[in-house]
Parts: structure tokens; sequence; C-alpha cells
């Protein structure tokens, strides 16, 4: 005996579903039926909803777009049965003048319904969030604006995805998608449309994560650090014989960006400071003058005076998460090289901002740095393009792990999230000292800062000549 499953547009005939959809009265001369029906395959109730939905989806958009008339009956009548039959309509269907259909109430055009999404969520995004996401909008109007938000199928979409894979990366593809997705997931909010045809159409990423932004390699890190530095002496305007005279870091007792004041600071500072505490380049360019502060980690406030970043989202600055907020211990070669005095004349100076010359966009103030360091990394590094910034976080992060510091304690220098529950729930955060223990194990072969172990003290600068 078969037993029936009630839901709408699906029954359960004896073990298998079935799909059963009456066609509506004025449309059954053209297809020459009076219900739509076919086996779903399946016993699994999950499956044949799934299949369900997107049976429906697709007819909805057919009927909708008859009424419409941006589908012909010749169009709608062979992707019925391409959809539900293997065998053409049978031959009593008769033809439909679509003059005398009933139209139903006009629909809204995906650039509605994207309109509707921003406003709904503008007050949400930070402003490089909102950069980002109108420019996605953008391309989206552009390639669907006037189409009518029932048209929109499946197939569009991943045609429309593909197109975008051709020039653009998996991840960048992923982000067009996401977005679209969550625009149509308002449309079926709103019951514009009865399923979102963009979800579940992200490109698989097959790289490995460490492929996805690499590392930068030993010897590339030594060609970042030296030829920032001797471009900082040629700045300075000292000849090659000059420079030699003085210790890697310092001239004549000054550093170096002190011989040259009015020049870019932030081209010299900002990825030393990321090489050497592995800050996210936001972080870095929205720093203040009082970001920069000392804090005296022991008995002796002249030995044990520790210089640090607080990485902080006040006034309007932004962070990329919560555990972003956080306290980094200047890097002994931060010292060595001069930023405390860089720093120190910033407040004598009265700058609200270490790098003043770094303009707020709707991104933060990164975007100038961005621009002339992807510049700058091409033409002096390398042609790799997932060797970027954000490389030099991830050497400084592999240097870390290299010397067997933990990972919590890595998680919590670099701003990430720490996995261990029990670590996040009843455990204090590390001390500045401890940060500053871990941290100073990062070391660099480079003319620039070279790092030798001396009684009683922790490191040395010392020029390259007098290196064996």
């Amino acid at each position: 005996m078969a037993t029936f499953f009630q839901a709408r547009h699906m029954r359960k005939q004896g073990d298998i579903f079935y799909y059963r959809r009456r066609v509506p009265k004025d449309l059954q001369p053209l297809f020459g039926v009076a219900e739509f029906t076919k086996t779903l395959k399946t016993a699994s109730a999950k499956e044949a909803r799934a299949a369900k939905t997107n049976y429906d989806a697709e007819i909805d958009r057919i009927i909708t777009g008859l009424r419409l008339r941006f589908i012909d009956a010749a169009t709608a009548r062979g992707t019925i049965e391409q959809l539900l039959f293997a065998k053409p309509f049978k031959p009593q269907a008769q033809a439909v003048d679509l003059e005398t259909l009933p139209t139903s109430p006009k629909p809204k055009t995906i650039t509605q319904v994207v309109d509707e999404y921003e406003a709904a969520n503008k007050n949400k995004w930070s402003p490089k969030s909102a950069s980002e996401y109108r420019t996605i909008f953008s391309k989206i109007k552009d390639k669907f604006g006037k189409m009518p938000a029932p048209a929109l199928s499946a197939v569009v979409v991943t045609n429309w995805r593909n197109e975008l894979a051709e020039t653009l990366g998996v991840s960048t593809v992923n982000k067009s998608m996401s977005i679209l997705s969550s625009v149509m997931k308002l449309a079926v909010k709103r019951q514009y449309v009865s399923l979102n045809v963009a979800e579940g159409l992200l490109l698989v990423d097959r790289r490995k994560e460490n492929e996805i932004k690499r590392p930068y390699t030993d010897a590339e890190m030594k060609q970042i650090l030296d030829t920032l530095f001797d471009q900082r002496l040629n700045m300075a305007g000292l000849t090659a014989a000059e420079a030699a005279d003085f210790t890697p870091g310092y001239l004549d007792g000054g550093a170096v960006w002190h011989l040259r004041p009015t020049a870019r600071p932030e081209r010299y500072w900002v990825p030393i400071i990321s090489a050497f505490t592995g800050m996210r380049l936001d972080e870095i360019c929205q720093l203040y003058t009082d970001d920069v502060q000392a804090a005296c980690c022991g008995d002796d406030p002249d030995k044990d005076m520790l210089l640090y970043f607080d990485v902080n989202d006040d006034r309007d600055k932004k962070l990329k998460n919560k555990t972003s907020k956080r306290l980094i211990p200047f890097h002994p070669a931060l010292t060595y090289l001069g930023f405390d005095e860089y720093c120190q004349m910033a407040r004598e100076r009265q700058q609200e901002r270490l790098f003043p010359n770094l303009k707020r966009t709707d991104t933060g103030y990164s975007n100038a740095v961005q621009k002339w360091y992807s510049r700058w990394n091409r033409e002096h590094i390398t042609e790799d393009e997932t060797k970027t910034f954000h490389s030099l976080r991830h050497v400084f992060a592999d240097r870390l792990k290299q010397s067997d510091v933990g990972e919590s304690l890595i998680s919590e220098i670099l701003g990430h999230h720490v996995s261990n529950i029990s670590m996040r729930r009843y455990s204090k955060e590390y001390s500045l000292r401890v940060r500053y223990e871990a941290i100073k194990q990062v070391q660099y072969e480079t003319k620039m800062v070279v790092y030798k172990s001396l009684v009683g003290r922790d490191y040395d600068v010392v020029k390259s000549s007098e290196i064996v």
C-alpha cells in the first residue's frame, strides 16, 4: 500500500519521494499537462527537500518570465521539458497567446535588492568594509542590475563566477559570490524570490594555507632590510664611503631619519616595525604618538623599562577583531635603529600621529603605504604576487615558531584568537616581559642590524665589516 508524505510540492509514494506541482490553469494549454511530476529518486527527506527547492525556484523563474514577457513560450516549454521530463510534452499541448496571460506584480530588480541590502546594513560596516562592498555592488549591478530578481538563476550566477575566475584570484571571486549570496538571502527573506540561487557556489581553494600568502625567504628578508637601509643612507645624502664609517642603524650618534626629517619616514619604519613585531599594516599606519608607551617590568627602572606599542581602537582607529587589541614590546632592533628617538622627536614636535604624512581614506591610513610597498616590492625584492607586505607578518610568526615560542603566546603577540579554551577562560594574558623575551628571539641576517650576544647584554649592534 502506498504511503504519502505531506509537504508542499513533494509527496512520498512507497519509499521514494516525488515532485508534484499543479500547473496554473491558464498555462495548462501551453504545457499540455495539469501537473508537473518527477521522481526525485531518493528515499531521503533531506535530499528530496533540497531537490524540490531547486525545482521550485526554476519553475517560479519560468512562470514569472512568461507573465512578464521576458521569456517566450518556446523557451519556457523547452526549459520545463529539460528540467522535468525525459521526452517532449504531449502533442496536444497548444500554442498560447502570451498577451492573454494575466501579469504578475512587477518584481524587484537586482539593483533594487542590492540597494535595499545596502540600506539595511551600511551602518554596520567600517569605512574600509563599506568601500569593498560598494565595489562589488557595482560589479553586480553592471552584470545583473536591470534583471528581475526572480529571473536570476544558479546557472547564470555560476557562469558569472567562472568569468570572474578567469582574471581574479579565488578569494576575490569568493568575496563577490558571498556578497551576492547575502543580497539574495535578503530577497528570499522579503519574499521577492523563493530560493537563494547564489548560495553554495564558492570556488574551492585547493592551495595550502601557507601558499595563499607566502612568507619571504631568508635571502629576500635580507634583501628587504638591506635595501631599506641603503635607501635611507641615500636619502640622508651620504656616499657609500661615508656610510661605511658609521655603525649600521646610526649615523654619527644620530639615527638615519634624523639627518633628513623632511623625508618619508613611513617608507622606512613601517616595514621594519612589521618585520620585528609582526604588526599588521593598518595597525602600524594608524598609530598615534601616545600609542608608544613605556613600562617598568622589574625592580630597576633603568634596566627594566620596556617601550611598547599600545594597539587599540581608540579615536578613529579600527582593528580587525577583538583579539587585535594588545600590547607589543619593542624589539631591541627598533631601539638600536633609533625608533625610540623618532618617537621622542614626534612628541617634541607635538605630532598627533607617528606618521603624519599618511592621510585617512575610506580604508584607513594604510592606502598610500600599501601602494608604495607593492611597487617597491616588485621592483627590488620579488615578482611573486603571493608575497606582499603581509608576508612580513608570516615571516615574523615563523621565526617565533622556530624559536619554540608557544602557540598561545604567538597568538597573543600577533593578535590572533587563542584556540585553547582553557587558556582563554582561565589564564591571564602574558606579561610584557614574557612577550619581550619571545619577540627578541626573532633575528634576521642583514647589514642593517647584526645581533651579537655579549656578557651582561642581550644584543649589540656592530658594523658589517666587523662580522667574522
